[in-house]
């Protein structure tokens, strides 16, 4: 079994051109973190003494945190809440259960009797369960303010599956 932690930002900044002479300025900001407990199994293919290649797979449950901004520069697409040049902020806060099964392949490399380096590579699927959460909206015109805030209750769910990579990385293993 094992347990896995990670945290994340991803930031962009972008112009949008959505027709005419439209466009929108947009940062976006996203962070988070994940957390999942992972049961599997391994066969070793013994090479030789040093190398050691694996393939297995595993099944995993877990839970992700992120808040997400997007904060619009400039807006005069006519899309959004009204006609004209203003800005706005958008503010996301979730959280997802998250279950899923892949396989994965790999090796490691001993440079010691228990030292190993090693790369893994897994592909499978996973299944995420979105719920809850508090959006808040403000938008600025001038000297002009509105925020609206509201909080998803637990029973408004959003549910995604994904097929494909789950990873690749490079581990540093010490058997005993």
């Amino acid at each position: 079994m094992v347990s896995s932690y990670t945290e994340f930002e991803v930031s962009d900044t972008a112009t949008a051109f959505e027709g005419g002479d439209g466009h929108r300025q947009f940062s976006h900001l996203t962070k988070g973190s994940s957390w999942a407990l992972e049961l599997g199994v391994e066969k070793v293919l013994n090479v030789t003494n040093k190398l050691e290649p694996y393939i297995g797979g595993y099944i995993f449950a877990g839970g992700v945190r992120e808040e997400e901004k997007m904060d619009v520069l400039k807006d005069n697409t006519n899309t959004g809440w009204k006609t004209g040049d203003y800005e706005y902020v958008f503010s996301r806060g979730s959280k997802a259960s998250i279950i899923g099964v892949a396989g994965v392949a790999g090796f490691n490399y001993f440079m010691v009797e228990n030292l190993a380096i090693g790369a893994e590579f897994s592909y499978g699927w996973s299944n995420y369960t979105w719920k809850g959460g508090e959006v808040t909206i403000e938008a600025k015109e001038g000297a002009t303010t509105i925020e609206e805030t509201y909080t998803r209750s637990d029973d408004y769910k959003i549910k995604e599956s994904e097929f494909g990579a789950h990873g690749a990385k490079v581990t540093l293993s010490w058997f005993f």
